[in-house]
């Protein structure tokens, strides 16, 4: 999305963030979750910090790996850092990147409406900290 596109999209005329949007709601992992833990003990969720993913591939699947008690197969140098791509790719089977579609840049968005959308936020994600038990290092949420 472009800049102009994605203020459009999120935000009304007022500025204040449409709450109605899927992409919104979506991300309000704490809601999500309440509707499921009727069904599903809080134990049985891992919930990983997408940016350790970006950097940190390995430990990332690590993590995943302990959670699910299965053997660890995932190690440091089965990534490499691709310049062309500017993201982290594998080396095994043989070397493969995500598609074009994945690694994009993002919009860039105005300090003013990240503000906002980082207020809009803030409840959902400590929320989602607390119901969890986990604390990803995400200053501008503190």
């Amino acid at each position: 999305w472009a800049r102009q596109d994605f203020e459009k999209i999120v935000f009304k005329e007022d500025k204040t963030i449409n709450e109605k949007l899927d992409i919104v709601r979506r991300s309000n992992y704490d809601v999500l979750l309440e509707n499921w833990f009727p069904v599903f003990n809080k134990s049985q969720f891992l919930i990983l910090d997408g940016e350790l993913l970006v950097t940190e591939p390995a430990k990332a699947l690590r993590d995943v790996e302990t959670f699910l008690e299965i053997p660890h197969f995932f190690e440091k140098d089965q990534f490499y850092f691709d310049d062309d791509k500017g993201f982290m790719c594998i080396t095994i089977p043989a070397p493969h990147c995500l598609p074009k579609s994945k690694g994009r840049a993002h919009p860039l968005v105005p300090d003013r409406l990240l503000d906002i959308l980082y207020d809009y936020y803030r409840p959902h994600v400590r929320n989602l900290f607390q119901t969890m038990g986990i604390n990803f290092t995400w200053p501008r949420y503190y």
